[in-house]
């Protein structure tokens, strides 16, 4: 129940602000994401990270971190070509994480990508 009325308040303050680049709104999209994810709405919290990674600008640090949380929100959905996209620009930005490499690898190798 309070989840269900947190998601509500999210989404009613998106529809509130003007500017989707204010950081507030990167912000709102990010915790709409934590309580999708709660509700076990992974490709709902998937698209609010995607909305908040295409308005979170160009500094690295954040982007990483929604990157991170769009990958395992990805994994939590079974959605295979969604995981590899974004592990694949994770490696690109982090080449030195051989985890992600290695993520990588095994889902390409199951999804029968050489």
């Amino acid at each position: 129940q309070q989840l269900r009325q947190a998601e509500r308040r999210y989404r009613q303050a998106l529809e509130t602000l003007v500017n989707p680049g204010h950081p507030d709104h990167v912000a709102a999209l990010t915790e709409l994401a934590e309580v999708e994810h709660a509700l076990g709405q992974h490709a709902a919290a998937a698209a609010s990270l995607e909305r908040a990674l295409d308005q979170v600008g160009s500094d690295l640090s954040p982007k990483i971190d929604l990157l991170r949380r769009l990958k395992a929100e990805y994994a939590h959905a079974d959605d295979r070509d969604g995981e590899i996209k974004i592990l694949q620009e994770l490696v690109t930005l982090l080449p030195e994480d051989t985890a992600l490499l290695e993520r990588l690898g095994a889902q390409c190798l199951a999804d029968g990508r050489f």
